[in-house]
């Protein structure tokens, strides 16, 4: 009977609890990744909470970066090449490291944190971001980036000498962030082409030389006669560039976006001027950049001037050895073999585009081919 009378009735319950899994506790890689912006933080930081406002936390963030950076490099190692195409997946991870970078540079702002750290994050920030060609990224970091300087120089050089972390010594000031003044006046040629009138704005602004308690308001601060003489370089080949550029002189503009036939830029991309103390890859970093920023400056250069001077001027360009050794230089490419087969592909890629034609050598010796020149018809209007 008692085997009938629990029909029905469902299975007996297991009278011993459930025990749950214990969760893993959160790793500090973790917690770093979880952190959210200050803009879209829930009001001030609760005690012992982490926050990007909290200056300990903002430099572990920072270390947290770099090895995202590593990692991508390691994996990607060709990734700054502008030729190269790039995937999907490259595309989103060099994405999501500039997001990392502009919410670290949230928390530094709402903290009001200035010091070399502050110089150094927005600096490695802008370079990324023309690395990872974001010109949105690179046009809001660098029209910061004159204020930040002006600012960390002022409070630099009106407090008193004091031991400091920076990479260079306080006498050098004014080299280890050269190569990013001329980064920000080349992003200004490229990004606002061709008007120059920030351009030009930005660089009338005279050198000043700090006296007394007053502070330089500069973005061309000195504190010697080296540093004038140095300024003066970098004004005169900035002056140089915009002149030929206006004056749409792609034979002084062949020379100038040169790095082995200017001097000075070639200097710049050497880091000559860096200090012993600096960071070796904050270094190949900045120069990193400014060999890509005036390679960007250069294809604009090639599309907008040397072509379009070329294309009106000529009607036809022939395919011989020397020719090609012309266009080469004359279109901002390499020397030798490997900027001949530069200009071939180029040619190539506007023959597609319906501004050459390409008329093949006859079968006969010493006779080559050439590009003809096609423009656009001109009707004259019936009378």
């Amino acid at each position: 009977m008692s085997s009938y009378r629990h029909r029905g009735r469902g299975r007996p319950q297991n009278t011993t609890s459930h025990v749950q899994t214990p969760r893993r506790p959160i790793t500090q890689q973790q917690q770093l990744q979880l952190l959210s912006s200050p803009s879209r933080s829930d009001g001030p930081p609760k005690a012992g909470e982490a926050s990007l406002l909290n200056i300990a936390t903002q430099n572990e963030y920072r270390t947290f970066i770099q090895g995202k950076i590593d990692a991508f490099v390691k994996r990607f190692p060709e990734s700054t090449d502008p030729t190269r195409s790039r995937t999907d997946q490259e595309v989103e991870l060099g994405q999501n490291i500039l997001i990392l970078f502009r919410k670290l540079r949230e928390g530094v702002i709402a903290s009001k944190r200035l010091d070399v750290f502050a110089v150094e994050l927005y600096e490695t920030s802008a370079c990324w971001s023309i690395l990872l060609r974001d010109g949105a990224q690179s046009t809001s970091i660098l029209s910061q980036l004159p204020e930040l300087l002006l600012n960390y120089h002022a409070l630099t050089t009106t407090q008193p000498s004091q031991p400091s972390a920076s990479p260079r010594p306080s006498s050098d000031r004014w080299a280890w962030k050269s190569e990013m003044v001329v980064i920000y006046f080349l992003h200004l040629l490229r990004n606002k082409w061709p008007s120059q009138t920030e351009f030009l704005a930005a660089l009338s602004t005279r050198p000043q030389r700090r006296t007394g308690s007053e502070p330089s308001r500069s973005i061309f601060p000195t504190h010697t006669s080296e540093d004038d003489t140095f300024v003066g370089e970098i004004r005169a080949y900035l002056t140089s560039l915009a002149t030929s550029i206006r004056r749409a002189n792609y034979f002084a503009l062949a020379t100038l976006l040169d790095p082995k036939g200017n001097e000075f830029l070639g200097s710049l991309i050497l880091a000559r001027f860096t200090s012993s103390q600096d960071d070796e890859h904050i270094v190949k970093l900045r120069a990193d950049t400014l060999l890509l920023s005036v390679n960007y400056l250069r294809e604009l250069a090639r599309d907008e001037i040397a072509w379009k001077c070329m294309h009106s001027a000529y009607r036809e360009v022939s395919m011989r050895e020397d020719a090609r050794s012309w266009l080469s230089q004359r279109l901002f490419f390499t020397d030798g073999e490997d900027g001949k087969m530069a200009v071939d592909t180029w040619m190539e890629k506007r023959v597609e585009k319906g501004d050459l034609t390409k008329k093949e050598a006859i079968q006969a010796p010493g006779t080559s081919g050439s590009w003809l020149m096609r423009r656009a018809a001109v009707v004259t209007p019936a009378r």
